[in-house]
């Protein structure tokens, strides 16, 4: 859960000292400047940097710079513009300039630095296959004009302008590949967060609810003995109260451990991790070992409790051998508040690969019925958090009325790591 917080609180970052421009602003800006210097330089180095440009080019670099303010809303529009204006800088630059030699290989700059630029915008948000077409017409537009205009002496500038423009669509197809890749792993990322969030507090929730749930059901029983027993035997309503007490404290101390163990981040921060596992703060999570106590809780609660065992018990994963006291500790739960009155019949089968759980309830007396006796099979969080826990340590597990009207949990919990594929 720690993992999770430190990735959210990297994402938010400096919450309360945002910086004056996003990201992309920057970006943005800085892509209009380098254009921008770029297309300068190249008007200058027209004449070696020796002399200012003319004023009429000037006019028309800056008509084919001004679209690029749109490239990224309207990128098609962008596009055209900014050919159409530097077609027109090819027709028209010997009567912009009075020194315009077709011979020399710097004649044609700044083009085809805005066509460059606008193809690159349309190629980081267009598919490739549309940002290829816009980008091989437009080099075709310029290179054409530019062969019909000048048919001899500049064909080799004529198809490095070419080139640049196509080489312009490949990095910016290449950009936006690297970006939607980057944007997709962070989303699964997100979304992996996302589920482990969710899983952390079904986890948190499912503990929670099996803590309590089992012992306010034992409260509630004794409770009742003791309301019953007040006026006719109230010595025995004196040790149910006090019964009352104990459950209270046991349902205290099983919250204070379970927290302490669902707080990961506490034992990696502690200075002294081993001295709060003997504050209590880090209690052992509750396993087949402590079933004893679960039965005879319920047995004093006035519930009648069978328990038979059979095989070799065996040492289980921690989470197997928790998933089998939970699932348990939960049947009787629903059994005490569900037939109350009801015999309880729990048996565990030991196999070479497997633990079978069998917990059955007969049907209550006729007088104790109620008409939450019965319950189908899937209905309620008891049953889900039972076959939810079943599943993760990799078991089976199914529940339903019997043909008595009683009702019975069956689970099997594999003894070692791996999955249990075929009920046996």
């Amino acid at each position: 859960m720690s993992h999770m917080l430190r990735i959210s609180l990297s994402r938010t970052g400096a919450a309360g000292r945002p910086s004056a421009l996003p990201r992309g602003a920057w970006r943005s800006a800085a892509f209009m400047v380098l254009t921008l210097a770029a297309m300068v330089a190249g008007l200058w180095g027209r004449s070696n940097y020796s002399a200012p440009p003319d004023p009429g080019l000037v006019a028309v670099t800056a008509a084919s710079y001004v679209p690029l303010f749109f490239r990224n809303r309207w990128p098609e529009f962008t596009l055209v513009a900014v050919v159409a204006v530097e077609v027109a800088h090819l027709v028209l630059q010997p009567l912009l300039t009075g020194s315009f030699d077709a011979s020399k290989a710097t004649a044609f700059q700044p083009v085809p630095i805005a066509t460059m630029a606008a193809v690159y915008a349309l190629s980081l948000h267009r598919e490739p296959a549309r940002a290829w077409i816009a980008g091989l017409a437009a080099a075709a537009v310029l290179c054409t004009t530019a062969f019909v205009l000048y048919p001899e002496n500049l064909v080799a500038t004529t198809l490095l302008m070419g080139n640049l423009v196509v080489i312009a669509t490949a990095i910016g197809t290449a950009v936006r590949h690297r970006r939607l890749g980057r944007e997709r792993r962070e989303q699964a990322q997100e979304q992996h967060v996302r589920q482990e969030v969710l899983a952390e507090r079904m986890r948190i929730a499912r503990e929670l609810h099996d803590v309590l749930a089992h012992n306010l059901t034992l409260v509630n029983a004794q409770a009742g003995v003791a309301n019953y027993l007040l006026n006719t035997d109230p010595k025995a309503a004196q040790t149910a109260l006090g019964n009352i007490t104990a459950h209270t404290r046991k349902a205290i101390d099983d919250l204070r451990a379970t927290v302490g163990l669902l707080r990961e981040e506490a034992v990696v921060s502690a200075p002294d991790p081993a001295s709060l596992a003997e504050s209590g703060a880090l209690a052992p999570t509750h396993t087949l070992e402590h079933l004893p106590v679960m039965l005879e809780a319920f047995r004093n609660a006035g519930n009648t409790v069978r328990f038979d065992e059979s095989g070799s018990p065996v040492a289980m994963p921690p989470l197997n051998d928790l998933s089998a006291y939970r699932i348990i500790q939960e049947s009787l739960t629903n059994a005490a508040k569900h037939a109350r009155g009801a015999a309880i019949d729990i048996i565990l089968h030991w196999r070479r690969t497997m633990l079978e759980i069998t917990v059955t309830n007969h049907r209550p007396p006729q007088d104790q019925e109620d008409i939450r006796t019965h319950r189908p099979a899937g209905g309620g969080h008891g049953l889900i958090g039972m076959r939810e826990r079943a599943a993760i340590a990799g078991g089976k597990f199914g529940a339903g009325l019997l043909p008595d009207g009683g009702y019975q949990v069956h689970a099997f919990i594999p003894t070692g790591p791996g999955v249990l594929r075929d009920k046996p």
